[in-house]
């Protein structure tokens, strides 16, 4: 993240790094096709209501993980 100093961008980095490189490898290696990860209920709300984009929250946006990085993550 060097360089980068807006903080939607490095959120914005951080997403990509771990959504793409990281557990898209992890997912690639286990023949996994989805992620489960939580999701609080504030990460979602500060979101929806622009106060600030979580690095893990996709569907309020119409993000599509699966199209995106090639599996599925399920927000709980």
């Amino acid at each position: 993240m060097g360089g980068i100093t807006d903080p939607e961008e490095k959120r914005e980095a951080i997403t990509q790094t771990f959504y793409k490189d990281v557990f898209g490898r992890l997912v690639e290696e286990s023949g996994a096709k989805h992620i489960l990860q939580g999701t609080i209920l504030t990460d979602v709300d500060g979101t929806v209501a622009g106060i600030k984009r979580q690095h893990n929250v996709f569907e309020q946006f119409g993000i599509g993980p699966g199209k995106t990085f090639g599996y599925k993550v399920i927000e709980r």
